[in-house]
């Protein structure tokens, strides 16, 4: 019916008809939407906006034109979905324009008992990503007294939409989405500990495999090693990767027991023991490799690494 009135109104306004025809095409075009259209619309809208998406991306979508409603109807549609926690309204820190993120289907509810002001919260902290935030710094976005602050978050805590984290960086607590994997640059990679200590005890069994490999075998890549100390399940506690690895030749290289083979003619740099350097180096005898209470050797306990008089002594044959 709107297209049919659509068509005819333009037709007889280009005959010179009055202006008053114009604002019939206006009322006919964006007249209310059915209720088909309408669920149809939240439902493009909602799948379009799992990843952030401006108003422009999501009027561009092809799920949303097919639905071919006017802009005022669209935007109708997100202010809705917005009061029904459906969407959440994010702001471009460069241009200001508004982002507009669906809320997982699994955490509506929760949203929906949210206050606005709980919700404003939650906002801040899913645009803080996996580098989180401080709550001083959102004590600075929204400018009320932290006591306020403390109770939205406890309420988002307690939902499970946010988490705290221990900043090795910041030395502070940090807040991001209950779902997120920590930064690297939040938590220190593998190289820390649960209780945010120094992981010497991993350090030292990543460089006592990697001289026992180049014992063995003469020479080998980053990734050469990388496989053998996954196969030998030397890294099971945690998710060891290339990068690491790289980080792990590096201060053996800077220790001056291996170097990059001369002859290398690969792009990844092949490594072999440092010339001079005996095959029954002090890694090879790591005490740690014998320990009849190695399993139980954590950082903070009674069995530790740094009250370990037998780690201690071995350490001190490396001249570091």
């Amino acid at each position: 019916h709107n297209i049919t009135c659509l068509t005819l109104s333009l037709s007889l306004c280009t005959q010179g008809f009055p202006s008053t025809i114009t604002l019939h095409i206006s009322q006919a075009f964006h007249s209310p939407m059915n209720k088909e259209i309408q669920i149809a619309l939240r439902r493009a809208i909602y799948n379009t906006c799992k990843e952030p998406k401006k108003e422009t991306e999501i009027r561009k979508n092809a799920e949303v034109k097919e639905t071919a409603v006017s802009q005022e109807n669209l935007r109708k549609m997100l202010s809705k979905m917005a009061k029904q926690k459906l969407l959440l309204l994010l702001k471009d820190a460069s241009t200001g324009e508004m982002i507009f993120h669906s809320v997982p289907r699994e955490k509506v509810a929760s949203f929906q008992t949210l206050n606005d002001f709980d919700t404003s919260i939650y906002q801040i902290i899913d645009q803080a990503g996996d580098l989180g935030i401080t709550k001083r710094e959102m004590g600075r976005k929204v400018k009320k007294h932290s006591k306020i602050i403390d109770l939205s978050l406890k309420t988002l805590v307690t939902k499970n939409l946010i988490k705290a984290v221990q900043s090795i960086k910041s030395k502070q607590k940090v807040f991001m989405l209950y779902d997120l994997e920590p930064n690297r640059e939040i938590t220190g990679g593998i190289w820390y500990t649960e209780n945010m200590t120094f992981n010497t005890k991993l350090i030292m069994e990543l460089q006592s495999a990697t001289v026992n490999y180049l014992v063995e075998r003469g020479h080998g890549t980053t990734m050469d090693i990388l496989r053998e100390v996954k196969g030998r399940g030397l890294s099971s506690s945690v998710e060891l990767q290339e990068q690491d690895m790289k980080q792990i030749m590096t201060t053996l290289l800077y220790d001056g027991l291996i170097e990059e083979a001369p002859d290398s003619r690969e792009a990844e740099p092949i490594y072999r023991l440092m010339k001079g350097v005996e095959v029954t180096n002090p890694f090879s005898e790591i005490p740690c490799s014998n320990c009849p209470v190695f399993a139980d050797c954590v950082p903070g306990s009674d069995v530790n690494p740094s009250d370990c008089q037998y780690l201690s002594k071995w350490a001190q044959k490396l001249q570091w």
